[in-house]
């Protein structure tokens, strides 16, 4: 059966929506959150969503988001899209529609002038497509996670019956997918936060709003903390978009004593009852990272926290451990695969320079400063 690959067209728009359920269940958000990547996103209009068609039915779709990236202090800024998301409808897989996709969007994005372009969230069968392609791995995110007795509990025994582990699953991920599932109550998940005004907090103020700052959150991001690392480009443009996510709550912590300040930004899934994420964090120093994250740790209860330590000195690493989190192990065939930024240049991979952006080598982990609010 002939497959035929063509850019995003609005006639395609609530087809693509359905797709996408494999990865935001709700047939509402998965709606919304498509149109808040393709629409609202704020280095451009021009949606770089690539489909495949069986007979004019969308059945595949490779989708990138546009973003913006510097090495900060350089005064430089650099466009390079990220890969969002790759599904295929079930009765089409193993059809090399994958290759199709890429082929087309690497002859899309050369014309625009692209070099790069980033994936930070491939699940495992993707990265290995991706290695097939000449993508290459840059970054391991050292994903760590802190559960409460009870679910700790859940997890030996789902390691010790890995059918149970297995059925359960499955089940839940049916059910997610359901348009009838019930959703988590994100409500009472984040009432412990939510019920504390601002108070001292180890000398300082703390604070818990439902609404970024942006202005002020962008402030702190232009510190230059990160000089000489890659990162995305933090001005309130980015936070405003950024925290506008239809498919996630989202709780902002701020701490300040004097001039040290900063900020730490919690989210959660609103279609699926899984972990609180510490997605984002800018501070004036470690010591008010570390306070935040206390602050987290204390005043949350959640079941499970979870976090990334890429990036993050000893100290803060000591702290996580000494808090309970303990690091994220994958249950996949796929014996060398482990969530990170993966780096793919659009150029000859032989070429002087074709693995650098500003002067700067992507594939060196030291290079970067990376949050996990860039992965969505």
């Amino acid at each position: 059966m002939a497959i035929e690959v063509v850019p995003f067209r609005e006639e395609f728009r609530q087809e693509v929506a359905q797709l996408l359920r494999v990865f935001w269940h709700d047939p509402d958000l998965s709606l919304a959150q498509f149109s808040w990547l393709v629409d609202e996103n704020p280095y451009s209009n021009t949606p770089l969503v690539y489909l495949a068609l069986s007979e004019g039915r969308v059945v595949s779709m490779r989708i990138f988001h546009a973003a913006r990236w510097e090495v900060v202090g350089s005064g430089r800024s650099f466009d390079v899209p990220c890969g969002v998301a790759f599904v295929t409808d079930k009765d089409y897989r193993r059809r090399g529609i994958g290759a199709l996709l890429m082929e087309r969007a690497v002859d899309d994005m050369l014309s625009r002038g692209i070099k790069h372009l980033f994936s930070l969230a491939a699940s495992p069968i993707t990265f290995r497509v991706q290695e097939q392609q000449g993508w290459r791995r840059a970054v391991l995110y050292d994903q760590v996670s802190r559960s409460r007795p009870l679910r700790q509990w859940r997890r030996f025994i789902g390691r010790q019956l890995p059918l149970v582990r297995k059925i359960l699953r499955r089940t839940r991920s049916q059910l997610a997918a359901d348009r009838a599932a019930p959703k988590p109550d994100l409500k009472r998940i984040f009432a412990p936060l939510d019920s504390i005004g601002p108070i001292t907090f180890e000398g300082g103020r703390l604070e818990i709003t439902q609404v970024p700052d942006a202005a002020a959150m962008a402030a702190l991001a232009a510190t230059g903390r990160d000089a000489g690392r890659i990162r995305h480009v933090r001005g309130p443009d980015y936070f405003e978009w950024r925290y506008r996510m239809p498919i996630m709550e989202k709780r902002f912590l701020t701490w300040s004593q004097g001039d040290a300040r900063g900020f730490l930004v919690l989210e959660a899934r609103r279609d699926v009852k899984r972990e609180i994420r510490i997605v984002d964090w800018e501070v004036t120093g470690d010591a008010v990272l570390k306070r935040l994250l206390a602050a987290v740790i204390k005043f949350g209860e959640f079941q499970e926290l979870w976090t990334w330590r890429v990036g993050l000195p000893e100290e803060l690493t000591d702290f996580l451990d000494q808090s309970g989190f303990k690091a994220i192990t994958y249950d996949t065939q796929i014996s060398n695969y482990s969530a990170g930024l993966m780096v793919k240049t659009l150029t000859d991979p032989a070429a002087d320079r074709a693995w650098e952006i500003g002067g700067t080598n992507l594939l060196t982990p030291e290079n970067w400063a990376l949050r996990r609010a860039y992965v969505l």
